[in-house]
């Protein structure tokens, strides 16, 4: 039987973050947005159950405070794809190994992720992703 969604939120100095945690991984990770209370509330639409924990994720959360401070990271988590294509999927898989500072057109990361061609899905793609910063 799979736990439940928890979540948590982050300040940083762009305002609060928040990420969403199942059994495989990070389900959802939330941009800093201005108010606490919208972000519970985005979280409460899409994971219902999801329960509050404060001590979630320790180090993930401290890495998303350096992050939004500046400072280089290696995001190093499992994340979970329940909910993407199996081409969102190969696609910020591909992404997540592209060196920081490295650049990529939308074409270049379509033929990583094994679709030449395939310029604008990934555009969609990219417009979906349910990982930031985690997936740039």
């Amino acid at each position: 039987m799979s736990k439940p969604f928890q979540f948590r939120l982050v300040a940083t100095k762009d305002g609060p973050a928040a990420f969403v945690v199942g059994d495989k991984g990070l389900s959802r990770s939330y941009l800093p947005g201005p108010k606490e209370s919208d972000l519970r509330h985005r979280i409460q639409d899409e994971f219902p159950d999801a329960a509050e924990k404060k001590s979630l994720w320790p180090a993930f959360a401290a890495d998303l405070k350096r992050f939004f401070r500046g400072q280089d990271v290696s995001f190093d988590v499992d994340l979970d794809m329940a909910g993407v294509t199996e081409f969102q999927a190969k696609t910020y898989r591909a992404l997540r190994r592209v060196r920081a500072g490295k650049t990529l057109s939308y074409g270049q990361l379509a033929a990583r992720a094994g679709r030449d061609g395939a310029a604008r899905a990934v555009g969609t793609a990219m417009s979906r992703n349910p990982f930031p910063p985690v997936v740039p």
